[in-house]
């Protein structure tokens, strides 16, 4: 193992070997912020725009129980875990929650408060406030695949990475193992043979 480590196969391996587990992982890292940032951002920007349409639907819902059976709807169907009408008189209307948050705290950012909802109110006219909540759990999950796929993807790469530096290092040290040899032939007093080593490497073709 020693003698592995002091030749220049063992040590060009233990570079780039450390080389790869200190770049890969940052890597990787980063792959997956720019990933997580642009879920987070979709998932803010896709809720900020339905909210506008729900509350342009709830406008025009014609009666008082009209309005009720659509806040039951949006729940019911999993588009929405919260959606509740704050009148102005300051009562609640709508069907209970299906949120992991217990209370409505409005969000400007993704997982702003840790609760697991995207929370997000907007006016409806002169019906009041429109309280809707969207649940985070869906994109939070879809990252936890992506991390998990991210992993398999460095671990793959490393063992690619260490086979092709096993197979160039020993391609590399083959002519220096050569003229090794030779030059131990040489010390031996062997002078009288020619000394061809076919090498790539300009310093070794130079030296025999």
């Amino acid at each position: 193992m020693r003698q592995f480590a002091n030749g220049f196969a063992g040590q060009l391996l233990i570079a780039l070997t450390a080389i790869q587990l200190i770049l890969s992982p940052v890597a990787l890292w980063a792959v997956y912020r720019l990933i997580e940032n642009e879920q987070h951002a979709s998932f803010v920007d896709y809720a900020r725009r339905d909210a506008t349409q729900y509350a342009r639907r709830l406008e025009s819902s014609p009666s008082p129980a009209a309005r009720l059976a659509l806040l039951d709807s949006w729940v019911l169907s999993g588009a929405l875990c919260r959606a509740s009408l704050l009148t102005a008189d300051g009562k609640t209307v709508g069907p209970p929650s299906t949120c992991v948050a217990p209370n409505f705290i409005e969000d400007i950012k993704f997982g702003e408060h840790g609760d697991q909802t995207y929370s997000v109110e907007i006016l409806a006219g002169a019906l009041g406030n429109l309280r809707l909540g969207f649940d985070e759990t869906p994109v939070n999950a879809r990252l936890g695949q992506i991390a998990r796929s991210l992993l398999y993807v460095g671990l793959l790469w490393g063992i690619v990475v260490l086979g092709l530096v096993a197979a160039a290092g020993s391609r590399l040290t083959r002519s220096l193992r050569q003229l090794s040899q030779a030059a131990r032939a040489v010390a031996a007093g062997g002078v009288t043979e020619s000394l061809l080593v076919k090498s790539s490497i300009g310093e070794v073709a130079s030296l025999s």
